[in-house]
């Protein structure tokens, strides 16, 4: 069987999107699937337009984004399109057990079905977020505006047309069937975690030195900086929990669109000194950051994207028996179970996360027995191995469809 995954983008660009399918590709190589990935002009510029990482062979199809074309709205997404569906049709073959697995958003689905219909092979659109959410959660657009509506429209269409859908946790799934999809054709792989490479450890010593964190109680988070993280939550919440712990400190690790408005925030507050902003670190030292934060904390804001996708950031938290801290919006309590795998606070209310954080910190022992328990919890249900072997049946089904 040889699948090709279409992608938005893919390393060296290190993302949330990049880790779920760096896990996919890899697990479904040690599964005997031929997994090949070909990779948006979107986001190849500059880079190889052929190469193999981790032992999966990447094409990346370029485009020259100099012209007109690839300045004007509308044209320029189309001119991607055109390019992707052109080098797909040139790298895959029309052959039995071939399958095309696109990945969202609609730039990367719409030319691999075009491409699919006319190599007459099986494509599975896989849903992560829906474009048109992202772009809101984003601040890059409204609900009302007409970019959103079409973007919608064209997922819609998509959705119903392909001959399978993956959706990566239930609130799509049940998003996907309000848009009039039939249900008997969407499949969940869920966001997973390598349970063998996310383990408990000891905290490094070199970093607790570094950023004085000797005596220190961390709270942390590490990932992007989007709006709809709902950093400024938790930086808000300080001053109730430094009240009763004045050795308690902030850890941002990552960077993002919000960078520069949190550090200001801060500074307002008067929380330099508890709040630290680390920047990019290099995705081979996140375990070391990881290991020297006492606490983990998801303070996602309540939006439509929030409550419909899931995180995958943290599970790779809870692997490393870490106790974890979550607001309640949908794809967080996929995640974590109130009181079992973690614990989660009410949306967007300071006081709440500041009384959750000041629980556990007030209580050493059930820190240490939430982070057990939210081990046991990824090992048994989010593990990539286990996750990514409903793949084949996924497969094997779109191909018995298709006549292939």
């Amino acid at each position: 069987m040889k699948v090709y995954h279409i992608l938005d983008h893919y390393i060296p660009i290190y993302t949330g999107y990049t880790f779920r399918t760096r896990y996919i590709l890899d697990f479904q190589k040690k599964t005997g699937i031929d997994a090949r990935a070909i990779i948006s002009p979107k986001n190849s510029r500059g880079l190889k337009s052929r190469e193999t990482l981790y032992g999966i062979e990447c094409f990346r199809s370029q485009i020259n984004g100099n012209g007109l074309a690839g300045k004007l709205p509308l044209l320029k997404e189309m001119n991607l399109m055109n390019r992707l569906k052109g080098d797909i049709l040139k790298i895959v073959k029309s052959e039995p057990g071939t399958i095309l697995h696109a990945h969202s958003p609609v730039l990367c689905g719409l030319p691999a079905y075009q491409a699919g219909r006319k190599l007459r092979v099986p494509v599975i659109y896989e849903i992560r977020a829906f474009w048109e959410d992202a772009a809101v959660g984003r601040e890059k657009t409204k609900r009302e505006s007409l970019r959103y509506y079409l973007t919608r429209k064209c997922e819609t269409d998509l959705l119903k047309n392909v001959d399978r859908v993956i959706t990566i946790c239930e609130g799509l799934k049940r998003e996907v069937e309000l848009r009039g999809v039939d249900a008997g054709k969407i499949d969940v792989i869920p966001n997973g975690v390598d349970i063998t490479h996310f383990v408990p450890m000891n905290k490094n010593p070199e970093l607790i030195r570094k950023f004085g964190l000797e005596d220190r109680i961390s709270i942390g988070f590490i990932g992007s900086f989007y709006k709809f993280e709902g950093l400024s939550t938790i930086i808000k919440a300080m001053p109730e929990i430094l009240a009763k712990h004045k050795n308690a400190v902030l850890f941002l690790v990552g960077s993002g669109e919000q960078e520069q408005y949190l550090k200001e925030l801060a500074g307002q507050m008067g929380l330099n000194g508890s709040v630290i902003f680390t920047g990019q670190v290099p995705h081979n030292e996140i375990l070391d950051y990881y290991s020297i934060i006492d606490i983990l904390v998801y303070p996602r804001e309540k939006s439509r994207l929030t409550d419909i996708v899931t995180p995958l950031k943290p599970l790779e938290a809870m692997a490393m028996e870490k106790p974890v801290i979550g607001s309640d919006v949908g794809g967080i309590k996929e995640l974590v179970k109130d009181g079992e795998s973690g614990l989660l606070f009410k949306a967007d209310d300071i006081r709440d996360l500041a009384e959750k954080c000041l629980r556990l910190m007030d209580n050493s022992a059930a820190c240490r027995d939430l982070g057990i328990k939210a081990r046991k919890y990824v090992a048994r249900e989010r593990d990539w191995g286990k996750i990514v072997s409903k793949h084949s049946e996924i497969y094997q089904k779109a191909l018995k469809e298709k006549g292939r």
